[in-house]
């Protein structure tokens, strides 16, 4: 499972125990460079898009990369959207 959290100032990115946090400055530029670098380790993963509140523009960045990736490098990608407050919920409910 790859969480993507692009819901605040900066973006951060999940696998496992590794996490990689991004800045805003250049995104186009950076984000695909590390996205590619966590999938092509599980080209056949779930990946969990937390979107919002948080800016729109970063959030269609970030799923614009991973459907690139997804259709020109053949891989099973299965994505996921969830808000901060959906995670809340369950965290509170557990």
């Amino acid at each position: 499972m790859i969480f993507l959290n692009l819901s605040s100032d900066t973006i951060i990115l999940t696998l496992g125990d590794e996490k990689t946090i991004l800045s805003q400055k250049d995104i186009e530029r950076t984000l695909p460079k590390v996205l590619l670098g966590y999938v092509r380790r599980n080209t056949d993963a779930d990946i969990f898009v937390i979107h919002g509140p948080g800016s729109f523009t970063t959030l269609r960045i970030g799923c614009m990369i991973l459907n690139e990736i997804n259709l020109l490098m053949n891989y099973t990608l299965r994505f996921w959207a969830c808000s901060k407050p959906d995670l809340y919920a369950v965290a509170y409910k557990k």
